[in-house]
This record gives C-alpha cells, structure tokens and sequence, in this order.
C-alpha cells in the first residue's frame, strides 16, 4: 500500500516469502491463521510459478478485496497472472490487475442461441451468475429452456437411470458448503460451511437444520463417530469440536489442532480416536476427550486433503496432492509404497462399505482400486467439468457417486457411467449407509436429497 510519501516501496517477488510480505502490503489477509500458513510454505520452498493453476473470477476478486483468505494456489497464480517483473512496485501490480479485470469486462458474452444440451445451459448460467455479467436477458433466457426441458422429460431420463429425487432441499447456510456427513443410522445429517456453523439436519422431512456454534472460522470438516453419538468438526480458527450429538452441546471446550488448518476427520472404527489430516502435510490423533494420542505424522508432501478408516480397522487411507497412502493404525507405520495417481489435487478418498475397495478423485478423475492386491480396477474414462468435491460409495458397494460441476453415477469395480450427468453441483456429497439415501450440495448453497437405485 503506498507509504507515508505516496508512493509504494518496490517489492521484489523471487520467493514465497516475498509473495507474503506483498499480500501484507495488500492487505489480501483475513486473519493470523492464514499468514501463518503463508509464512510456513515460505519457509519450505520457494516460489516457482504454475500457469495450469484455475481459480474462479469471483475467488480471486474476493481475496483481493480481503473477503477471503488466500491459498497457496492464489499465490502461485496471482505472481503468474500478473507478469511484472520481479522489483516493480506494489501500485504496478495492482494496475497490472485491473488491466486484465477491464479487458475481462469488455469480452463480449457469448449468444444463447446455439446451446445443444441441458449441461451447456447449466454451465453458461453459472458463468453467467458467478461473473455478475450484465446479461439478465440472457439469464431469464437460459432458465426458461431448462424449465422447458425439464418438462419435457430430461429429469425423467436421470432418474430411471439411477437418480431419484426425494423433493427434500435443505436450506440455511449462508456459505459454501465444505462437508457432509450421516450418521450411521441414517436419522441425521450434518453439514459444516464457510459461515463458520455446523448444522444438523433431519434429511426426511426437510424441516430447519439446527446450528451448532461455537468456531470463529469456516467449517472444514465433519464426522459422526460409528454409535452416532459423537460429531466432530473442524475449522479454520485451527480447533476441533466434539459435540455431544443428542444434547447439541460440545464436550468440553474447543480443542486445539496445532499450528495448522484440519481438512479431513475420520472417527476409528471403535469411536475411540479422531484422526485429522490437515493443511501442513501431516495426520494427527486425539481421543475423544481431546487428548492428542501420538506425535504428529507427515503423511503427505502436500495438504492432507482426504481421510478414511477401512471397516474392519486395519487400514487408514490418506491423500495428498498426488499419492494416495495406506496406514496400520495399530503403529501408524505406512503399508506399502504410495499409491500413484495420475491426476493433481487429490480431494477425497473413500472405502466401499467391505472394504474391498478403495476409491481416490482428484483434479476430475477418480481412480479405485482392489484393496489386497494394491491393484487398479477402474478409472473415469470421461472427466468432470470442474475439480472433483465429493465422492461416495452407496450402500452395498455397487456403486459410486462422484460431484465435480455435476453428479456422475459409477458402476463398480470398472467405473462405467451408469446416467447422463446432473449439472449443478459442485460441492460435497455423502451416502447413507443405511439405505439409499443420498444428499449433493447445489451451486447454491444448498443441501438436495436423492435415493439411488439401478432402474
């Protein structure tokens, strides 16, 4: 920001650590976790740009105007963005922005007249509404073809293919919606978000989910332990909370997960332990009382993006950016080499309901593979059109539900699509491991329950 005399000291941008001392000048911060987690990477490595980096329009405005933290991917993509060299000012930046912010605006929006397919008019109207274009025309346009489509028979085609609506829509976040969970009996469904609560939903009747507060950041994770009893949740304020589930209260106070941000939770199979992955590459384990059981693990050269407990105990499965691993939780040794996967940005990782299978998805494919033999049994032939968010086995294990942009329907082990695509939905998913249920997360902010079945 300019100094006392007017003008801006020159920040010469060669390293991490010098993208962190230009985000302070900035002011692109929203609170100490997050500079802290800057400064780590700073420490570790230094900076070499990526120019395969995509990150929403709408993302990258909010962390400009210090509406949201940024990220890692921001920062790589903020110093290749911009092409200044290394020693230019702070204001140069900032004109180097705005320049390609008005050459965006002055792109002109494309006709809709030629849209061929129900997933071409979902995927322009979220274009249209994430830029906030001033197309309302356009808009009130695309809307009116879909409903006309879907009165024509689309949605009827989904559900005979295996997506059954249940007309249940939950409704109450005010923020992107980062996890789901049920319980095991089904009765119950939680979700955690970016407006800093956890919310707990009856997922049959749809009434008002019930708010559980107490983080002073985003919702990262949520996980119910095996009895339903338990919930825990973790958020970017760097605490976990565990929830007495029947009382809505939590057990103690928050629990302090260290000197990063918890991604992913999984209870053990006895509902003993947590286990965190978190943001600074490693796993940590706590009982249930809070206690940390063991020294912090690396298990990853990445953030610790996926957790999963096998059903009968004797694994734990992790990812990270590009390696999926195995642990003997007994010693939290690794078994085996790492698994590779051909894709980036490893999100999720999920066992099917025997424990004969082992599914991971990252960047828009999903790889499974047969768990004893370490072998690969299937990978997605056709991609998502955005960054996979949620990956779930159903019920019995005979078929897999994948959200990146849209739901995909998989059948198991060969990963052959089962249904045409269901555009809008971006964000996470979970299966009911008691019956067929399933609940997606829309672009909105909003919970949907489906059954799954192979009519």
């Amino acid at each position: 920001m300019p100094d006392s005399a007017g003008g801006c000291e020159p920040v010469a941008v060669t390293s991490m650590a010098d993208l962190v001392t230009l985000l302070r000048r900035l002011h692109v911060r929203a609170g100490k976790p997050s500079l802290r987690d800057l400064e780590s990477w700073a420490a570790k490595q230094r900076f070499a740009g990526r120019r395969d980096v995509v990150l929403k329009r709408t993302t990258i405005s909010e962390v400009l105007a210090g509406k949201r933290p940024p990220g890692r991917a921001f920062v790589g993509w903020f110093a290749e963005a911009c092409g200044v060299p290394p020693g230019e000012s702070v204001q140069v930046w900032l004109r180097a922005w705005e320049t390609a912010t008005e050459q965006r605006h002055r792109q002109p929006a494309p006709s809709s007249e030629d849209y061929s397919t129900t997933a071409d008019l979902h995927r322009r109207l979220r274009e249209l509404t994430e830029e906030n274009v001033r197309a309302r025309a356009e808009i009130d346009t695309l809307r009116r073809r879909l409903d006309e489509a879907g009165r024509t028979g689309t949605a009827s085609r989904s559900r005979r293919a295996g997506l059954r609506p249940t007309g249940v829509i939950l409704s109450g976040h005010t923020g992107y919606i980062t996890s789901l969970a049920f319980d095991h009996g089904g009765e119950l469904l939680a979700s955690g978000s970016y407006d800093d609560t956890v919310r707990l939903w009856d997922p049959r009747t749809g009434g008002p989910g019930q708010s559980l507060i107490g983080h002073r950041g985003a919702v990262h994770a949520v996980a119910f332990s095996p009895d339903g009893r338990l919930l825990a949740s973790a958020a970017g304020d760097q605490t976990m909370r565990v929830w007495d589930v029947a009382a809505r209260q939590t057990l103690g106070g928050p629990i302090d997960t260290g000197p990063s941000t918890v991604r992913a939770l999984a209870f053990s199979p006895d509902g003993r332990f947590i286990v965190g992955g978190t943001h600074d590459w490693v796993l940590r384990l706590w009982d249930t009382a809070g206690r940390a059981v063991d020294e912090p693990i690396e298990a990853h050269r990445s953030q610790v993006s996926g957790v999963a407990v096998s059903p009968d105990g004797r694994y734990l499965a992790t990812c990270g950016k590009d390696t999926v691993r195995l642990w003997d939780p007994a010693g939290w040794s690794p078994v085996g080499d790492p698994l590779p996967v051909s894709a980036e940005g490893l999100m999720r990782v999920a066992y099917s309901p025997d424990g004969q299978l082992l599914a991971a998805a990252g960047g828009r494919t999903v790889r499974v593979w047969r768990t004893e033999e370490r072998v690969v049994v299937g990978e997605s032939a056709v991609p998502h059109s955005q960054p996979i968010r949620g990956l779930a086995f159903d019920r019995d294990g005979s078929l897999l539900v994948t959200s990146g942009g849209e739901l995909r329907l998989w059948t198991l082990p060969g990963l052959t699509p089962l249904a045409d695509p269901v555009v809008g939905y971006g964000g996470p998913l979970a299966c009911c491991p008691k019956d067929g249920l399933m609940a997606a997360v829309d672009d909105e902010h909003r919970i949907h329950l489906w059954t799954l079945d192979r009519r």
